[in-house]
């Protein structure tokens, strides 16, 4: 659009969303005089500009830009008996979950339902570990539904059954646009990032290094303190590194706290004590991460407004996700499909039936018609009705 255009434009939108100039200034990095020149048209924008203010007006169109999930938990339980685990903390019932006999971390064997999986040891002193991946936790989040839980439900049954927070990953999900994860990676590079952590990388388009050039066509990954680390932090554009999946989402860029040990163990003890997420993960952040303006040597605008100056409060959700067979339809759309076409071409020129009779002739595992079972379930049926309701016995 032409100067004309884009001040007339640029007013509307500020005006339709109750904005002020000097707020839409100070996010834009520019004073309140130069805005009102250029809705005046006593002054014109660079096209580098015109984009900046548009893209500030846009944050404003969101009810909620930003959200909380819980996107990573392993718990570690002082017992052997993974039936009683299974129907008291995921209050499932037993029989809906797959055994397997093998396992990760040093456990013999594991039950699981899609991305929920409890791993099981004879070995008092390793007990149980229940870890949620991300799915997994999006997976949990339907039988929460079901069973009129919540998060802090959830959380306070593993504490209260004597589990140890071994990990939580916390992720602060942007719809908005709002992190610029190429321009925060700028940002390290030229000492505009204050952190009490010694380290930070960049990886951009599968390469790791501590200078990365912008490039807004590719996904960038920011990480900020020591991976091996009980707590450091991953910002990343989601909706660029889904798209590598064939994946939409409506998630432009995602801010992860990962947690371990006794810093996952102080989160999880806050967010039940306070039952204030908003404090709980911006208190953690504002301790270690500050990006500046080196023009100005002050917090960068756009930063202090994602950690919470002058915006809503933000919750933590549930964004239940049912377990599905996508990821092996897509393993037989990439792998088996060509053959199975292939054949299915010959036998109709051939009038034969050999994969009629393939099928016919194929003998099910225990393991295949639990899948089964779990895929053609209602979620309410797989509920443990007879799980005792417990009185809350406090905290910890």
């Amino acid at each position: 659009m032409n100067d004309i255009e884009f001040k007339e434009h640029l007013k509307k939108e500020r005006l339709s969303y109750g904005i002020s100039q000097g707020r839409l200034a100070y996010l834009s990095g520019i004073t309140r005089q130069y805005l009102n020149e250029l809705e005046t048209g006593k002054s014109h924008a660079s096209d580098s500009l015109k984009e900046k203010l548009l893209a500030t007006l846009l944050l404003f169109s969101y009810d909620t830009p930003l959200f909380l999930l819980i996107d990573y938990l392993r718990v570690r339980f002082p017992t052997t008996d993974a039936g009683e685990t299974i129907r008291n903390i995921l209050q499932i019932k037993p029989d809906y979950l797959l055994h397997e006999d093998y396992a990760f971390y040093g456990y013999k064997e594991q039950y699981s339902y899609g991305d929920i999986t409890l791993m099981v040891s004879q070995d008092d002193t390793k007990g149980l570990l229940l870890e949620l991946k991300g799915k997994g936790c999006r997976q949990l989040e339907t039988f929460l539904q079901v069973q009129n839980r919540d998060w802090y439900d959830s959380l306070q049954a593993c504490i209260n059954a004597g589990g140890i927070i071994k990990r939580l990953d916390l992720a602060v999900n942007d719809v908005a646009g709002l992190l610029d994860v190429p321009l925060l990676i700028e940002k390290c590079s030229n000492g505009e990032l204050l952190t009490r952590s010694r380290k930070w990388e960049a990886m951009h388009a599968g390469a790791l290094s501590s200078k990365v050039k912008r490039d807004r066509d590719k996904g960038s990954t920011l990480y900020i303190g020591s991976r091996g680390s009980s707590q450091y932090f991953c910002l990343y554009q989601k909706d660029k590194e889904q798209k590598n999946k064939h994946i939409q989402t409506d998630i432009k860029n995602r801010f992860e706290i990962r947690l371990t040990d006794k810093k996952a163990e102080k989160a999880v003890r806050d967010l039940l004590e306070t039952r204030s997420p908003e404090q709980v993960v911006f208190t953690i952040i504002n301790r270690q991460i500050r990006f500046i303006d080196c023009k100005t040597d002050t917090i960068d605008p756009i930063w202090e407004w994602f950690t919470g100056k002058d915006r809503k409060p933000i919750g933590l959700e549930m964004r239940a996700e049912p377990y599905t067979m996508e990821r092996t339809v897509e393993w037989l759309k990439r792998q088996a499909a060509p053959s199975l076409v292939t054949i299915h071409r010959i036998e109709e020129q051939n009038g034969t039936h050999l994969l009629e009779d393939i099928l016919k002739q194929a003998k099910l595992k225990e393991a295949h018609r639990i899948r089964i079972r779990q895929m053609t379930t209602a979620v309410e049926d797989m509920i443990d009705t007879a799980v005792p309701q417990k009185e809350n016995d406090g905290i910890f």
